[in-house]
Formats: C-alpha cells, sequence, structure tokens
C-alpha cells in the first residue's frame, strides 16, 4: 500500500483534529481558570481582614445596621502589617502620659495603656460620659496574642489623627476577650447578626444603655479598596447619631431584642475539686509535650488557661500528669504562634526556652 505524504488529505486531516481538541480543551478549562481565580480573590480578602460591612447577609434580616457607610475614595495602596517580632511593649514606644488602662491588671489592656485615645474599661463610669456628653460608645474588643489586634492599634489607635477623632466623637472603651468572655459572647453574637461573619479585634458601636447598632472586626485606618476605614466610619457614625438617632434606636431594640430571644438560659453548677481535677485533666490531655502548648497548630497561649495551672500547681504541689515537672511563667514575653506549632518568642531565644513546659 502506498505510504501517504506528508501534505496528503490524512495528515492535514489529522492536524485538524488535533487543533479542534486544543481549542474544545482550551474552551473547557477557562471556567476552571475564571473560578480558581475568584476562589483566590475571596481568600486574600479574608486574609487581609477587612471589615465585612452590614451589607452582608445577616443572621436574621431585621438584624442590620440602619447606617450605610461608603468608602469617600479610593483610599492609600495597602500597607503590609507589621512583622510581629518588630511589635514592642507600649511602655518602651508610646508617649509618658498613660490613660485609664494604666490602673487594670489585664495584659491586653496594659497594652493600650499609653495610647492616645482616651480609653476607659468596662464599667458605669464610660456609660455615664457617653450619656453626659451625648456620645455612642465605641467597644473594641481583643486579646494579648491577636496579631490583626496590634496591626489595627499600631494602625489606628497610637495614630495621633485618628485617636483625636475618637476622642471628640465617641466614648471608647476596651475589653480584654480573656478577662470578659461573657461581654465578649454578647458582642460577637451581635456583629455576626449583623454581618454575617466575626473575629477579632471586634469593633462595635453601641447607645448609652449598651444595646449594638453597628459592627465589624478589624477596620484599617485609611479606606481600602472600596472599604471605609476607621476615619469615615467614625465621621458617618457620628454624623447618623445626630439625623438618625430614632432609627439607630430601633434598630439597636430589636437586635437586642432577637439576641435575647435566641439565648440559652445559663445553667448552674456548682465549683468543686473534682470539678477543678476534671479541667487539669482536660489541659494535660491537650498539652504537646514535643514542641509545647495545648492542642494542634495554629496555637495561641491563653493567659487565663496558664494561670489556672499555675495556682493549681501552687496549691496541689503536683506538675503535669504527675511527672514531677511544674509550668515555667515567661514575663515581658510575646510569644507568636507557628503553622508548625512550635512556638517562637522574638524576645527570649535558647534551648531553656524551646524546652519549657506550658
Amino acid at each position: 500500500m502506498p505510504q501517504q505524504p506528508l501534505g496528503g488529505p490524512i495528515h492535514k486531516m489529522n492536524r485538524n483534529i488535533k487543533r479542534s481538541l486544543l481549542i474544545v480543551g482550551g474552551l473547557a478549562a477557562l471556567p476552571m481558570v475564571v473560578f480558581g481565580g475568584l476562589v483566590l480573590w475571596r481568600l486574600g480578602a479574608a486574609v487581609i481582614g477587612l471589615l465585612q460591612t452590614p451589607g452582608a447577609t445577616p443572621k436574621w434580616p431585621f438584624a442590620s445596621s440602619p447606617i450605610r457607610i461608603e468608602s469617600t475614595r479610593q483610599g492609600p495602596a495597602t500597607v503590609a502589617p507589621p512583622e510581629a517580632a518588630a511589635i514592642q511593649s507600649p511602655v518602651e514606644t508610646k508617649g509618658s502620659r498613660p490613660n485609664r488602662l494604666i490602673h487594670e491588671k489585664s495584659p491586653y489592656l496594659l497594652q493600650h495603656a499609653y495610647n492616645p485615645v482616651d480609653w476607659y474599661p468596662w464599667g458605669e463610669a464610660a456609660f455615664a460620659k457617653a450619656k453626659r456628653e451625648d456620645k455612642p460608645i465605641f467597644l473594641s474588643v481583643g486579646y494579648s496574642t491577636c496579631y490583626w489586634c496590634h496591626v489595627m492599634e499600631q494602625e489606628s489607635f497610637e495614630n495621633p489623627e485618628v485617636a483625636k477623632l475618637m476622642n471628640d466623637t465617641v466614648v471608647a472603651i476596651k475589653v480584654d476577650r480573656e478577662e470578659r468572655p461573657d461581654i465578649d459572647a454578647i458582642y460577637m453574637t451581635a456583629v455576626q447578626a449583623m454581618t454575617g461573619s466575626g473575629g477579632w479585634p471586634m469593633t462595635v458601636f453601641l447607645t448609652h444603655d449598651g444595646k449594638p447598632f453597628w459592627g465589624g472586626t478589624y477596620v484599617p485606618a485609611e479606606d481600602r479598596f472600596g472599604r471605609p476605614g476607621l476615619k469615615t466610619i467614625l465621621r458617618s457614625i457620628s454624623e447618623a447619631w445626630k439625623t438618625k438617632r430614632q432609627e439607630i434606636l430601633q434598630s439597636s431594640r430589636s437586635l437586642t431584642q432577637a439576641i435575647q430571644a435566641g439565648a440559652q438560659p445559663a445553667g448552674t453548677a456548682s465549683l468543686t475539686e473534682a470539678t477543678l481535677r476534671n479541667a487539669r485533666t482536660q489541659f494535660a490531655l491537650q498539652y504537646d509535650a514535643e514542641y509545647g502548648g495545648f492542642g494542634s497548630a495554629p496555637k495561641f497561649p491563653r493567659s487565663h488557661s496558664l494561670s489556672f495551672l499555675l495556682r493549681s500547681w501552687s496549691r496541689d504541689g503536683q506538675g503535669k500528669a504527675g511527672d514531677g515537672r511544674g509550668y515555667v511563667r515567661c514575663h515581658g514575653a510575646r510569644w507568636h504562634p507557628r503553622p508548625s506549632g512550635r512556638w517562637v518568642s522574638p524576645l527570649l531565644h535558647g534551648p531553656e526556652v524551646a524546652g519549657a513546659a506550658f
């Protein structure tokens, strides 16, 4: 049978078939590429931690805030957050005039004691001032090992311009969620109802009687990517407080009633020796003997859990699971979680730290 020449009809047909298959394959892959791009874009927005505005789908249809805040401009390009090792203690980097948080015991509140913001701890004094000066309340909730809490502090709460705007328009309250988990739980429920998500730092605006009417999480100081920054939010809230007061009050009442209706009644139980022993056993089961800390990565140190273990050891004289080891308390160190589960501190180094039992 004679062989077909290279330019013959069969070779031309094969080339056409290959070309058609390539075109069909490319068209079939195009939706996957577009979908992958959208997924990456959404993940990027989540990592940046931008505030989810009240326009998101609320948990309850009537839970959205009556205030709509829009970015006034594009704002500056996003700035890379500070490295964890560069975050210093408040006394080392800030001014010499402390605010009211200097009298608190919480490590997180003390970290904000030298902010130019006129912070109040949670208490009657803050609510009395808000009522006396007819200002809304700005509630900020976080904890000492929260990375984005430190970022928001450096971007906004240490910024003299933002601090002045806060002092002029709101009464600012700072809460440590590890010290007051009850307050954190109440307002986190409200933020999730208004925005569909939650996290820390938590940012909530309240009426004089503590009812929430606007909330979110991390907020940059300036407008970014069409999202409002803290300065824009403060000005908009201040204006709405003067011009839309009745709408704000009605919305806050509806949201509070919905949260109360869905809340489970708190149970009662006696705190006994058996309860304390069971708690210590649970910590022992979660303890990571290889890398330190509790549970699996990522790990965040929980100051009140460590305080419980220290007091338990001091009271009973027992180490972990009766092995004779106690617990090490390092003052002034800021520990940072790693994906591998190891703990790394920019302030302390050496094998004696890596092998410390926490």
